[in-house]
């Protein structure tokens, strides 16, 4: 049986299209010195495979990263608290990178 890995990110990527929700694009960290940038397709393989799993140490709480499905069946990352939207993962204190 494998473990996955935690992954403790302190920023990241969210990209907006015309018309579209905002997504996560990309999230990074430093973990042991080591800094790592894992894109959104790479976040949510490694979370489906057991690889590793993502986290973020809030102000009042850790928020760990899921992936939702959109009503076009694609898939994205939230937290554990969002329903339909990534709304509590990009109201996260991180150094947020737009575009």
């Amino acid at each position: 049986m494998t473990t996955a890995t935690p992954l403790q990110f302190d920023n990241g990527r969210i990209e907006q299209a015309a018309g579209r929700p905002c997504r996560v694009a990309a999230l990074g960290g430093n973990q042991f010195g080591v800094k790592w940038t894992h894109q959104a397709d790479e976040i949510i393989a490694n979370i489906e495979a057991g690889n590793h799993y993502y986290l973020c140490r809030g102000d009042r709480q850790t928020v760990l990263v899921r992936v939702g499905v959109d009503k076009d069946g694609k898939k994205f990352l939230k937290s554990q608290f969002d329903d339909e939207e990534p709304g509590i993962l990009v109201a996260q204190p991180l150094q947020w990178e737009w575009s």
